[in-house]
């Protein structure tokens, strides 16, 4: 699982359910438009985990209900994703 992925997804999820765009929701929160923006689409590395903290307050929530999933198949979407290989694609023969 990437947890980065995990988290992104989550974000997205809560924000939809509390009604907030993207850029309403990081401007409530305090953090940067752009910096949200990257963290819900999954494109940052890593994070800090009093982020992941002040990200859960922000939505009234602990930590640990934050980063426990809804359900099982929740997990499904978080693969990590493999990207494929730079250059020609290979021939049958």
């Amino acid at each position: 699982m990437d947890y980065m992925l995990f988290i992104g997804k989550r974000l997205k999820d809560l924000r939809l359910q509390a009604n907030l765009t993207q850029e309403q929701f990081s401007e409530q929160a305090g953090f940067n438009y752009k910096f949200y923006q990257n963290l819900e689409s999954g494109r940052n590395k890593y994070i800090r985990l009093d982020t992941i903290e002040r990200l859960a307050k922000s939505y009234n929530m602990q930590l640990w209900e934050f980063l426990k999933p809804p359900d099982d198949s929740y997990l499904k979407d978080c693969k990590k994703r493999i990207p494929g290989k730079p250059g020609r694609p290979k021939k049958n023969k």
